[in-house]
């Protein structure tokens, strides 16, 4: 699930939007019982469903979501699993990240914790150039899905096909197949594109030097690339390429993140940074943020004040009214007027008690 995936459910409004959510699990024995974790979501779904409706009503949408049930291979599950139906759209998505059970019923899908968690991993695309197809993967870590939906893989065909020219003795020319090449790199650097248009994530190139070069010379985000992979990777499994492609786009975020601390200190000689959350809250609200820094897994359970503009922690965590997660909370609320989020290892950030934000 990438954030072109989440912006497609978001758009969508019609009631009931039905959203199950589960933690799944990557081996053997524990992902025996994950078939029975999605039964009893169903089972809740539909209690919920009968309370509203005729079973006659609710009846269609339940079968939809044992259909897909039926239909997921748990040898291959990931960390967590959310189905989505409603009366027009149907589909499952295998996430690399651990979600609450929960069964959500309502005017649209649930989708606000999937984009929170996506913003705390290592996410990144991996483009495998071919001319027998390219392959386009969402990437975790080490995890990659690929785009499997009739535009991807990208065949080398129609206006970048390679014609039959020949010089004197028969063979092509060197130059006018390289620009076949790039003309058709050119075009799956542009559906690439749209693709990638909703998300920051960098992008790991593969492929023969000759395809590296030639795709360099067209691409339109060359300040995107994290790392070029000099491989062929054209038959090569999701699982083969992730082991090797992980360790490069590593060493792009390890980087990334210590200029990212540099930005910081560079902020605080000229006192532009806020710490801790209580005085992050208020100013993430005015759109202050330029960056935001945070500590995996740093989470604030919190209470409001003041119309919402002041927080304090929240005794009870699980006490009505309480903020599950106000880290969360700034997270989107940066996100949504611009800035950026960077999270970091635990102890990076102890002096600003686990958070810092970079001022407009």
């Amino acid at each position: 699930m990438n954030r072109t995936d989440i912006a497609k459910l978001q758009s969508m409004q019609a009631y009931p939007s039905i959203s199950l959510l589960t933690p799944t699990h990557r081996t053997a024995p524990e992902n025996e019982q994950d078939p029975i974790r999605i039964k009893n979501l169903i089972r809740e779904a539909e209690e919920r469903l009968g309370q509203e409706f005729s079973k006659r009503e609710y009846g269609p949408y339940i079968e939809r979501l044992e259909k897909l049930a039926q239909q997921i291979d748990h040898r291959y599950n990931l960390d967590g699993l959310v189905m989505y139906v409603n009366q027009d759209y149907e589909d499952v998505y295998k996430l690399p990240f651990a979600v609450e059970p929960r069964v959500v019923i309502d005017e649209t899908f649930y989708t606000r914790k999937l984009v929170l968690a996506m913003n705390r991993l290592y996410n990144y695309w991996v483009l495998v150039l071919s001319l027998e197809p390219t392959r386009l993967f969402e990437a975790t870590r080490e995890t990659l899905k690929e785009i499997d939906d009739g535009t991807f893989p990208m065949p080398y065909s129609g206006p970048g096909e390679i014609p039959r020219l020949r010089n004197e003795e028969g063979v092509p020319r060197a130059s006018e197949r390289d620009e076949r090449v790039r003309k058709s790199f050119r075009e799956v650097d542009r559906v690439f594109g749209e693709y990638a248009k909703n998300d920051n994530y960098p992008l790991v190139v593969c492929g023969v030097e000759r395809y590296l070069t030639l795709f360099d010379q067209v691409t339109e985000h060359k300040n995107r690339i994290a790392a070029r992979v000099a491989a062929n990777y054209v038959d090569a499994s999701p699982h083969y390429i992730g082991e090797r492609v992980w360790p490069e786009a590593k060493a792009y975020f390890d980087q990334k993140r210590l200029s990212h601390l540099e930005t910081l200190e560079a902020a605080m000689k000229e006192r532009r940074v806020a710490s801790g959350v209580e005085d992050i809250w208020q100013l993430a609200k005015q759109g202050r943020g330029q960056l935001l820094l945070v500590e995996e897994n740093y989470h604030y359970p919190a209470v409001t004040e003041q119309d919402g503009w002041v927080i304090r922690p929240a005794e009870d965590p699980t006490a009505p009214g309480v903020i599950e997660d106000a880290v969360d909370d700034v997270v989107e609320e940066v996100l949504s007027k611009g800035g950026e989020i960077v999270f970091l290892e635990e102890g990076r950030l102890e002096e600003h008690n686990h958070i810092a934000m970079v001022l407009r």
